[in-house]
């Protein structure tokens, strides 16, 4: 994927994750990695609702920032799925409201 194609979609899948409460605030995050090997990232400490093409911060596999954005600190679970997984190429994570619910009752997911 290029970069301006990954930078739509990491907005438009904040948007979505914002509007069907699926995060808050600044939970959760997207990254896409793109065919140059670079990662594009959702900043920290950014709204997923609320951000723009321009806010995303970009990085090399080790974490090493490209640009002037910086990358939130949960990047570095992203970027190990990377390392670990090469057919992986975008990575989505939230915290939807029922499974942390469920997460601190310790109910098993089947």
């Amino acid at each position: 994927m290029d970069e301006q194609t990954a930078r739509r979609e990491i907005v438009r899948v904040g948007q979505l994750m914002y509007e069907r409460s699926y995060v808050v605030s600044s939970d959760g995050n997207v990254s896409v990695r793109l065919d140059d090997g670079r990662v594009v990232a959702t900043p920290t400490m950014t709204c997923k609702g609320r951000m723009t093409e321009d806010s995303l911060a970009v990085t090399d596999l080790e974490g090493k920032p490209l640009n002037d954005r910086k990358a939130s600190s949960e990047l570095a679970m992203h970027l190990l799925i990377y390392r670990e997984r090469e057919d992986v190429r975008a990575v989505c994570h939230a915290h939807p409201p029922p499974f942390q619910h469920s997460g601190i009752r310790s109910l098993e997911f089947t």
